[in-house]
């Protein structure tokens, strides 16, 4: 799953209880970061937590390439949760749709880990949940959960682990006795994402844990490399379940640290509205998107690259650790 919005805003304000705290005071050891939850996943099409919502147990879409947390609007009814106006200046697009409301939930909580009086989104298209194992999915869950704590994909273990953010800088792989890092960018809607050479091109790339594939848009496509989903040497693969086939081509891809060769790159449509510029981008100096389109990046990196990692963030610090996924000390 991945969903994508536009955002025009006067002033971002926050309607999650995970809000970006102000800076903070230096640890005073630099001892290994404090384990405060570690929960199971479920990996399918999708990357699944389990989380308890006013008491009631149910599943959210792990969603990392969105800044933002949603509510399914189903979900807000049958959980009998209290609805409020967006905030003022606030504008958010799920396709031609507008967000319209916030749910307010006194509890949320995940693997023991409890926010209280949170406030989340809620879906403007209403959609059946899905339901997986006796629990219903009730929507996707973004970065701003994870603003007040960092986080760990082990994916070897299926396990999503939070740590107190209370560390010195680069002190966090308990795991293995060497590791490597990226430097993380921070989009204005709270999405990570940083440059990465693909082919010898640099593209804007974010990290989308619960996309079975990675992809790319073939607006890049044809401006960096000069090929489409029509082009030769572009293979085409039928999908699963009678879905219209998938096109695609191998390609290296490299940044800080991380190499990988002859991955299957899943070609895209382009977003519409979106303006691809090279170059200049914000920070990344590589190709990506500007204007209206704000959290949405042209190279998603899903699960057939990210599993064979193991991988750390320290949000506060905006460095993403990481090792080979068999890595031990």
């Amino acid at each position: 799953m991945n969903t994508l919005w536009t955002l025009a805003l006067a002033s971002l304000v926050a309607v999650s209880s995970t809000a970006l705290a102000n800076e903070p005071e230096q640890p005073k050891d630099c001892g290994p970061p404090q384990q405060l939850a570690s929960i199971d996943l479920t990996v399918g099409g999708a990357v699944l937590v389990p989380v308890t919502l006013d008491g009631k147990s149910a599943w959210m879409v792990l969603e990392t390439a969105s800044g933002w947390s949603m509510l399914g609007q189903q979900a807000a009814a049958d959980f009998g949760l209290t609805l409020s106006d967006m905030p003022y200046g606030v504008i958010v697009n799920v396709g031609n749709d507008h967000v319209r409301n916030v749910a307010v939930i006194d509890s949320f909580a995940m693997g023991g880990f409890e926010y209280r009086k949170s406030k989340m989104m809620v879906s403007p298209q209403a959609t059946p949940l899905h339901v997986v194992a006796g629990r219903p999915v009730i929507g996707f869950m973004g970065l701003d959960f994870f603003a007040a704590v960092d986080f760990e994909l082990d994916f070897a273990k299926r396990k999503l682990n939070l740590f107190s953010q209370d560390h010195c800088p680069g002190k966090v792989v308990y795991w293995a006795d060497s590791f490597q890092s990226v430097p993380l960018l921070r989009s204005i809607t709270g999405e990570f994402f940083f440059p990465m050479e693909l082919d010898g091109k640099k593209v804007e790339a974010a990290l989308a844990i619960s996309s079975p594939v990675t992809s790319l848009t073939t607006d890049v496509t044809q401006k960096l490399y000069g090929f489409d989903e029509n082009s030769s040497g572009v293979e085409v693969q039928p999908t699963a379940a009678g879905q219209p086939v998938a096109h695609y081509r191998a390609m290296k891809l490299t940044a800080s640290g991380l190499q990988a060769e002859d991955v299957k790159v899943t070609l895209r449509a382009p977003i519409k509205h979106c303006k691809m510029e090279v170059g200049m981008v914000r920070k990344s100096r590589a190709a990506g998107y500007s204007g209206d389109c704000l959290g949405v990046f042209p190279l998603l990196l899903g699960r057939n690259v990210l599993e064979g990692l193991h991988l750390y963030f320290a949000t506060r610090e905006n460095v993403m650790y990481f090792t080979p996924a068999s890595a031990t000390k």
